[in-house]
């Protein structure tokens, strides 16, 4: 109970865009799903010489792995 009590006064600011920010997370979780999603069907495929070798697979997850931070850092800055 003590922690609703905290919580309730908690200060926003004035100008919050509450709509901007739902919008940014929603786009960042597209974004992550899309990447994810391309990674694992590459994996996937029935041949097993078509699919992607681990080194491969490293650079495409890292490479999701920075797209995903400058979304974030792009999000954190609008909402500051």
């Amino acid at each position: 109970m003590k922690v609703w009590e905290n919580i309730s006064f908690v200060k926003l600011p004035n100008k919050v865009n509450f709509r901007e920010i739902h919008l940014s997370i929603c786009f960042f979780v597209v974004v992550l799903l899309l990447l994810q999603n391309r990674i694992v069907k590459s994996m996937l495929w029935v041949k097993p010489e078509d699919r992607p070798e681990a080194s491969q697979l490293k650079v495409d997850l890292e490479e999701c792995s920075r797209t995903l931070e400058l979304k974030k850092i792009e999000r954190d800055s609008k909402t500051v």
